[in-house]
């Protein structure tokens, strides 16, 4: 009569040497794992951004200007190449104070920087709208009282991975900034609109404090 037991097939011993083998494979294959990974992860994060502006003192390298219906107020920057800087403010139909400074190089590269870091020079009407609009969805953004910020923009070199610019004047208007920075907060352009806005304040502020008696 056959057997119905099932029959125990013996397992392979593996020695030491064998066991050390396995576990060095495995080590490397988990290593290869996370190192594909990690490249992966890196390919993702934002590419270098190289950019350079020119230093002559006769040419404007940047241009901001805020103006509210609401209050009838205009705040504008003017930045040349070698720092200098003009300023002017008016409110209420007075008339407009202008200032001239000169920036420090550290405090000319810093406005630079934060406009060349936050893509600026890619600034595009119709990509700055998809994107709000994949995030809104059907809502509808622009706060009737909002300010409207003018931005002129002169690069001399301009490169972002496969992105580059050369000699190249941007321009363009954008409403709502604040509130827009705040609900976009991944839109770097519009973030970077807001920092420079906010410098743009300050600097006005030292120089009306600068000439107080």
């Amino acid at each position: 009569m056959t057997s119905l037991a099932p029959k125990i097939i013996s397992q392979p011993r593996i020695d030491g040497a064998a066991q050390n083998v396995l576990r060095l494979a495995f080590l490397s294959f988990t290593v290869t794992i996370l190192l594909f990974c990690t490249l992966a992860s890196a390919e993702e994060r934002e590419a270098t951004v190289e950019f350079a502006f020119s230093n002559d003192p006769a040419d404007v390298v940047l241009t901001v200007s805020t103006y509210a219906d609401q209050t009838v107020s205009r705040r504008r920057l003017v930045l040349y190449g070698d720092g200098r800087t003009e300023l002017s403010r008016s409110k209420w139909g007075r008339p407009t104070k202008t200032y001239v400074i000169q920036l420090s190089r550290q405090e000319r590269n810093h406005l630079l920087h934060t406009a060349a870091v936050h893509r600026l020079p890619e600034w595009n009407d119709a990509s700055i709208l998809a994107r709000m609009s994949r995030k809104l969805g059907d809502g509808v953004f622009g706060p009737p009282d909002a300010a409207v910020a003018t931005v002129e923009l002169s690069v001399k070199r301009y490169q972002r991975g496969a992105i580059k610019r050369q000699n190249t004047t941007i321009s363009f208007e954008f409403k709502g900034v604040g509130s827009a920075a705040e609900l976009f907060p991944e839109i770097q352009e519009i973030v970077g609109i807001k920092e420079i806005i906010g410098h743009m304040r300050i600097l006005l502020r030292k120089a009306e404090e600068a000439q107080q008696p």
